[in-house]
């Protein structure tokens, strides 16, 4: 699926009303990446800060089925949570992340929150680069969060992204890319170059949606 002109923010929010069968395409910046790794200092966060990241990363990336399996850690870390809650797993994982002053425990949470069942990641990119970040930063080869986030995404980009078959992205992220099918969403609102990016980019079938039979690209 391809935006266009419409904000590339729109590309999750699309993926999630789509509970997941289409991934968000991240910018390669992925600000989203570098503020969830940041904190006062640049550094990491502290462990009563953790749980919140992760859960706030779970809002970020997964649908309503995970957020609800871990709502329930909103409050507070307390041990009566571990006879009470019904995704006792996560809710353990999530545990040892604020009780681990070391990062270690935060990819094992991930880990089991992404292994809930019934439930779809409408930003996998997102979430397995934060894994991939964290497991950077516990290396020691970077001192900060953000440091090694900006190592993961930089490696990315010279190795080539692993792109999702069923993948929503604003037109710039996916120029050069071609995939089977392509849907190309408000056609109408489009430049020229934004236009002919979208239009080029299914290489079996295209489908173009607009308010209009004739799509007249706007000025860019």
């Amino acid at each position: 699926m391809a935006l266009g002109a419409l904000a590339l923010s729109l590309a999750a929010a699309i993926a999630q009303r789509l509970r997941g069968v289409f991934t968000a395409m991240e910018p390669m910046e992925c600000p989203d990446l570098m503020a969830g790794g940041a904190s006062r200092g640049g550094d990491r966060p502290g462990p009563r800060g953790r749980p919140r990241r992760v859960r706030e990363r779970v809002h970020d990336t997964r649908g309503d089925g995970v957020r609800r399996a871990v709502e329930s850690f909103r409050a507070s870390v307390r041990p009566t949570v571990r006879a009470t809650t019904r995704h006792r797993e996560a809710i353990e994982a999530l545990i040892d992340v604020a009780s681990d002053p070391a990062l270690d425990a935060v990819p094992s949470a991930m880990s089991t929150i992404e292994a809930i069942p019934g439930a779809r990641m409408h930003r996998r990119e997102l979430w397995r680069e934060m894994a991939r970040t964290i497991r950077a930063f516990a290396s020691g080869d970077h001192p900060t969060l953000p440091g090694a986030g900006w190592h993961v995404r930089d490696r990315g980009r010279r190795s080539g992204r692993r792109v999702e078959r069923r993948t929503v992205s604003g037109t710039l992220l996916v120029k050069g890319l071609e995939f089977d099918h392509a849907v190309v969403l408000n056609a109408d609102a489009h430049d020229g170059p934004n236009l002919y990016i979208a239009l080029t980019r299914g290489s079996k079938s295209l489908t173009v949606l607009s308010s209009d039979r004739l799509v007249r690209p706007t000025a860019p």
